[in-house]
């Protein structure tokens, strides 16, 4: 299983004082190989600590750090108007193993308006308003803007199911939905976004990813599947 560690509240505030201890053992015992870090007053990050020019770059500086010692992890940064400060210091000199996810409604599934034409300095995904139901339509314009370049998109909030019993689960039908939609479009399943030990991206810039990921405090995994785009 291919899986992601979606960090929140305490967790991003360790990594932004430089501790990766609980990131390090998420990758080598459990074996998570991405890393998002949701950096945002709505997941309970700190953002006081990077609310100034001068905590801004300490944290960035911590990141990056963080960043180059667990070279063979992909590190997700959040990008909106609440991460700016981080993204755009670390953005400067991207390390290899960095990607953004184009989020401006900092995780609460609040649908975009329109989609931001990325970075073309990292590796990069989606999310916002995203669902079974309008993955199809949201994703042609994503390829569009994307030209040819990896892509993945992420949500959470429209695959959860409510029980009868009143308990609120991530529905995994509702996950698989979306697979189909993707692989429907034809795409075709392809390789996992990889580092080598020295963080060197050896992504195919073919393959597009999916994500349908989980949102808690601490970590939770994610289910990603890579696509590859049908050239015939």
């Amino acid at each position: 299983m291919r899986l992601a560690a979606h960090l929140c509240g305490t967790r991003v505030d360790e990594l932004l004082r430089g501790d990766v201890a609980f990131v390090r053992r998420l990758h080598e015992e459990v074996g998570f190989g991405r890393v998002q870090i949701n950096a945002t007053s709505a997941n309970g990050a700190c953002v006081e600590a990077f609310g100034s020019d001068g905590g801004a770059d300490e944290c960035a500086a911590k990141l990056r750090a963080a960043f180059a010692q667990l070279p063979q992890v992909e590190f997700i940064l959040q990008r909106n108007s609440e991460t700016r400060p981080l993204w755009q210091r670390l953005l400067h000199e991207p390390s290899r193993n960095m990607s953004v996810l184009y989020d401006e409604s900092m995780g609460l599934g609040i649908s975009a308006a329109s989609w931001p034409t990325p970075d073309e300095a990292v590796p990069f995904g989606f999310a916002g308003g995203l669902s079974p139901t309008n993955l199809q339509q949201e994703l042609a314009k994503m390829d569009e803007i994307a030209a040819g370049r990896v892509i993945w998109v992420d949500m959470e909030s429209s695959l959860r199911t409510e029980l009868l019993d009143g308990r609120d689960i991530f529905d995994c039908n509702k996950a698989m939905l979306c697979v189909e939609t993707v692989v429907a479009m034809g795409y075709q399943p392809g390789l996992d976004y990889a580092h080598d030990a020295d963080g060197a991206n050896k992504t195919d810039p073919s393959y597009v990813g999916t994500t349908d990921s989980d949102l808690a405090d601490g970590a939770d995994a994610d289910a990603a599947t890579r696509k590859k785009m049908k050239t015939s």
